[in-house]
């Protein structure tokens, strides 16, 4: 009987054996150049500045709310540079603009009935990071409310430029007002753009419509914008979107898909929006089988979907499953230049334990499009993490000069005593990692 059940597994390891087993050998040995204040998932944020890349964290020195670690990788590929922005207290970075060196922070403020923006227009001298003051606005909006809602705090989402015009777009979130007939916590919000015609300088700003949306996202494209946004509901969501001419707002709205989404990522070129997700429309009950070998318990499964827009065909292509053969994918994130494509995320072909989700022992994998998100290749496996009892989470990707640049979250994962099903309490710091390739020919 031993050697049967030997038989069988064998079989089962065999057959789940496949591309997206493999481990590609072309990408850079992996550098810690940072890492996370406390805990795995401390955010930080890559952008493309001066024709090469920055990375901005926040509070890496105790925790500071009021500074920014700010890392520019040199131009020859290798070397990083490393200084602190400070004086940016309850600010979030929203804009760096990529042909020029102009950086834009806002911070909010809010009464019941209004929410206010500051908007800090700055520019970094290359070489000694001297900041460079260039414009500081405020702007208030009082969006008109139903009876019984007050305002309880704005929110803006990935913003835009193109060319000299800058897209900010916000959502204001709200509350039922206390001693108030509204019952439950309203679900539509207030949408509206904070938009410069001349880089950051000054600001206007318009209210455009209400959405049942957690937050909202704008990519811009020749003379059009879209706005893209998430519409929560239980443990999932909705993807919507609005297209919008750059001169003219309307309030129409549509579903991008259905199905179970739980956060999405987006690049845009000239001419197309390439837009990535986690989905789980075929989650999968363990089997017997599989819990008797594996011991495989209840879990939510993962899958990475893509879709994109171009300007001249001005409609959605059809969804393509990109994480195919892996059982479990989390945090995608995606980046285009010219006619390529790149999207990187977390995850494993199966269980790795008993409860497996993003915190466990995951790998980052990638796969690419060389025509405009017209086709893809299989996932490829960037690294070894598994075996090594090691976890990987929340990549950043960006394509620059056809050099794919990832950037993630690294560490030995330390389980404590369950509470509520959160297993991350009093984590350590994790290594953030910075590995490159060429984009494959």
């Amino acid at each position: 009987m031993r050697y049967v059940w030997t038989v069988l597994l064998s079989a089962v390891l065999l057959a789940g054996c496949g591309k997206t087993n493999q481990l590609d050998q072309n990408w850079s040995a992996p550098v810690k150049f940072s890492q996370t204040e406390e805990a795995f998932g401390v955010s930080f944020d890559v952008y493309k500045w001066n024709n090469t890349l920055l990375v901005l964290q926040r509070g890496v020195s105790h925790g500071s709310d009021d500074e920014f670690k700010c890392s520019v990788l040199d131009h020859d590929g290798v070397t990083w540079q490393s200084s602190k922005l400070t004086g940016f207290k309850d600010s979030y970075q929203m804009i760096i603009d990529p042909l020029t060196n102009k950086f834009v922070f806002v911070s909010f403020a809010h009464s019941e009935t209004s929410a206010k923006f500051i908007l800090r227009t700055i520019s970094l001298d290359e070489g000694n990071f001297h900041i460079n003051e260039l414009a500081n606005q405020e702007i208030t909006t009082t969006p008109q409310l139903p009876p019984g809602e007050n305002i309880s705090g704005p929110i803006t989402g990935r913003s835009a430029s193109y060319n000299s015009e800058y897209l900010i777009p916000y959502t204001i979130r709200t509350d039922a007002r206390p001693g108030s007939s509204v019952k439950e916590t309203p679900t539509v919000f207030p949408i509206g753009l904070l938009y410069s015609l001349n880089g950051g300088l000054s600001w206007e700003q318009t209210n455009v419509f209400r959405q049942p949306v957690w937050i909202t996202e704008i990519a811009a494209i020749k003379d059009a914008s879209y706005f893209l946004g998430w519409r929560q509901w239980g443990y999932g969501g909705i993807l919507w979107f609005s297209k919008q001419d750059i001169s003219h707002f309307s309030s129409t709205s549509e579903d991008l898909t259905k199905t179970c989404v739980d956060g999405f990522s987006m690049a845009n070129n000239d001419d197309a929006i390439h837009l990535c997700w986690m989905d789980c429309r075929h989650e999968q009950v363990p089997s017997q089988l599989s819990m008797f070998l594996f011991g495989s318990a209840e879990r939510k499964n993962f899958e990475i979907f893509y879709r994109h827009v171009t300007g001249s065909e001005n409609k959605w292509e059809p969804e393509t499953l990109i994480s195919k053969g892996l059982m479990f994918a989390y945090r995608p994130t995606i980046s285009a230049e010219d006619k390529k494509v790149v999207i990187v995320w977390v995850g494993a072909k199966r269980a790795t334990e008993k409860y497996h989700s993003e915190y466990l022992s995951n790998d980052i994998f990638y796969s690419v499009s060389k025509d405009n998100g017209a086709t893809w290749s299989e996932p490829v496996r960037v690294t070894d993490n598994i075996p090594r009892g090691m976890t990987a989470g929340y990549p950043q990707v960006e394509l620059l000069n056809s050099v794919i640049h990832l950037f993630y979250i690294e560490g030995k994962y330390q389980p404590e005593p369950e509470v509520s099903g959160l297993r991350l309490i009093q984590q350590p710091p994790y290594d953030i990692i910075y590995q490159q390739r060429p984009f494959p020919n």
